[in-house]
């Protein structure tokens, strides 16, 4: 078995769904690719070499719209500043409208949802980080209205307590 995590611009290659299969996995048949892939050396940068081949070949040239989708992932998971979609959208030059319609071709969630799991690891690695400080002042660091937000947002997308996973992520 083989996995390649996707940028945006290459999902509708694959799916016409991306929502369907996130956070999970698509299977895809590719005879072609794995029989090249059993007949390389093994060399792990020759088989991602063969596998980037292959997924351009599938993908074919991106558009003005798959380039954007990239650059809204881009911005959405890792510039803190963007908090709301509205700021996503400014940063993009583009409505929110047609941030919401690239996100449905191209990535499967919001761009609110988008914003908020970012913001969530920002502050679940702080906690990791620091597993001493209050929850409260984390939750204020990185804009959740109280502790109670922050709380809910990682049982939610994390499926955890916020002292379940700090007591799972505390180094001894």
């Amino acid at each position: 078995m083989l996995g390649a995590l996707l940028r945006p611009a290459a999902v509708p290659a694959f799916t016409q769904q991306p929502a369907a299969c996130r956070d999970g996995s698509l299977p895809v048949a590719a005879p072609e690719l794995h029989e090249t892939i059993q007949r390389s050396d093994g060399n792990l940068a020759d088989v991602v070499g063969k596998v980037e081949s292959w997924l351009t070949s599938q993908v074919g040239p991106l558009t003005g719209e798959a380039h954007q989708a990239n650059r809204l992932a881009d911005l959405a998971i890792t510039d803190s500043t963007i908090a709301t979609v509205q700021d996503l959208a400014g940063a993009l030059g583009v409505s929110a409208r047609t941030l919401n319609r690239l996100t449905t071709k191209y990535v499967g969630l919001s761009p609110y949802t988008m914003i908020r799991r970012r913001r969530l690891q920002e502050a679940t690695e702080w906690i990791r980080d620091h597993p001493d400080e209050a929850l409260a002042d984390i939750a204020f660091r990185y804009g959740f209205v109280d502790q109670a937000h922050l709380s809910r947002e990682a049982r939610t997308l994390l499926g955890l307590t916020l002292t379940d996973y700090r007591l799972r992520t505390t180094r001894p």
